[in-house]
């Protein structure tokens, strides 16, 4: 991380503080902390505007390659911020230009709805764009709820197929038709540039006794986490995701890629759903071979 990089998130802290969301995977709360001074408080304010909103780069690169990426906290988790882990894509912004205009609040509806993505898009100066999304949709809270039925419900079955809902196909369906109005746009909007849109699934999540994302929202269905189930039910959600995402890129002519991320990081997790710095720099190592990138 670049000296201008560890001093702003120094900046950054003294005014906020950031809070996982105990109801939503891939959600985290920022606060501003109390009794801070104004001054503290106003330093925090410019430093995040000035780091959401800036376009030019801290450094020099040695490469023309340029990256877009957009999304959920596995491409933006404020890792300028002491304590919180590396990206993937934080890895990669060592060496070639990133502009991250992702945020760790906000839902794949919220950041498709906004379509911050159109303003960057539309200078056509991008290689790639990565866009991180889904996550949030299945993952913890209510969502796993919705796609996963209470272990009684499952008559003691030990096939982790018996717990995965009609739901979550109606869901995949709206991934497919998300992703491909995300390519539509990219084609578009970046033209006469033929940016590439990126996509990616996530790894294999290890559910873990009162995990605050998902061992416990298993448990509350009544679950054991100590047994392999969960683990077979997150790998099952976690394929056919990617099945939507390579629906897509199937049919995108080329102009959309899936970087498969499964048992990629192994134990080199930060929490139950985040990579730590080691598992992050592997992610990073399979984002830059699908992008045909050397780091």
């Amino acid at each position: 991380m670049a000296a201008y990089d560890e001093e702003r998130g120094k900046i950054i802290a003294s005014g906020i503080e950031v809070v996982p969301d105990p109801d939503r995977a891939f959600i985290l709360i920022i606060r501003r902390k109390k009794n801070v001074s104004k001054e503290h408080q106003d330093a925090s304010d410019q430093a995040i505007f000035e780091r959401a909103f800036s376009d030019k780069p801290d450094r020099s690169y040695s490469t023309k390659k340029r990256i877009l990426a957009e999304g959920d906290s596995w491409v933006n988790i404020l890792t300028n911020i002491p304590g919180q882990p590396d990206t993937f894509v934080d890895v990669i912004a060592r060496k070639y230009y990133v502009n991250n205009i992702g945020w760790p609040g906000d839902t794949f509806r919220e950041t498709f709805g906004a379509k911050q993505y159109k303003q960057p898009l539309s200078a056509g100066t991008f290689d790639f764009f990565v866009f991180s999304g889904g996550g949030v949709d299945f993952f913890g809270g209510d969502a796993m709820k919705n796609f996963v039925r209470p272990y009684g419900e499952g008559g003691g079955s030990k096939n982790a197929q018996t717990y995965v809902k009609d739901e979550f196909d109606y869901f995949l369906r709206g991934v497919v038709r998300d992703y491909r109005t995300i390519l539509r746009e990219t084609v578009k909007w970046s033209a006469p540039k033929s940016t590439k849109l990126v996509m990616h699934g996530y790894d294999y999540s290890i559910p873990k006794p009162n995990g605050q994302y998902l061992g416990r929202r298993f448990e509350e269905l009544g679950f054991d986490t100590a047994t392999l189930l969960p683990r077979e039910i997150v790998k099952i959600l976690v394929n056919r995701f990617y099945d939507a995402l390579l629906k897509v890129a199937r049919g995108s002519e080329g102009r959309a890629l899936v970087v498969d991320f499964r048992n990629t990081i192994g134990r080199l997790w930060h929490d139950e759903i985040h990579p730590d710095n080691n598992g992050a720099k592997k992610l990073a190592a399979e984002a830059a071979k699908a992008m045909k990138l050397v780091l």
